[in-house]
Parts: structure tokens; C-alpha cells; sequence
């Protein structure tokens, strides 16, 4: 198992690191969503909304893609 420490600034940044992963697995956008437990156009809409993700939406995705995701708060 390898662990990468990806910085994640914004809703933008969280999106592209599913996409790149969703990529690197071969997987189909209908497969991620089918492991999400999410509908088959949802990911493509998360991809062209400029809203950005809801934070349930991205657990499921990062799920899927079997990325951890921690999140700190600055002091």
C-alpha cells in the first residue's frame, strides 16, 4: 500500500484528485459512482458544477477510489 500526502485547498482540488485516481484505476465514471453508491450521472455533474462538491458526495468518491481523507484545522 503506498500513502501519498496530497495537499487539497478547495472543493477544485478534491474533484481533481478523484478524477486523476478514478483515471489511474481504469475506472469508468458509471463504476465510480456504482462503488460510491451514488447514481450514474452524479459524478459528472460534481465534475461540471462550479459550486463545488458536498462534503458527503466527496467521502463516498474518495471511498470509491480508496483514498483517506484528514482534515486539519490551521491554528
Amino acid at each position: 500500500m503506498t500513502t501519498r500526502i496530497v495537499a487539497i485547498e478547495g472543493a477544485d482540488d478534491i474533484v481533481r484528485f478523484i478524477e486523476k485516481e478514478r483515471v489511474r484505476q481504469g475506472l469508468s465514471q458509471r463504476k465510480l459512482c456504482a462503488s460510491a453508491g451514488l447514481s450514474h450521472g452524479a459524478y459528472w455533474f460534481v465534475k461540471q458544477s462550479t459550486g463545488g462538491i458536498q462534503l458527503d458526495t466527496a467521502l463516498r468518491l474518495l471511498n470509491a477510489v480508496g483514498a483517506d481523507i484528514l482534515i486539519e484545522q490551521e491554528q
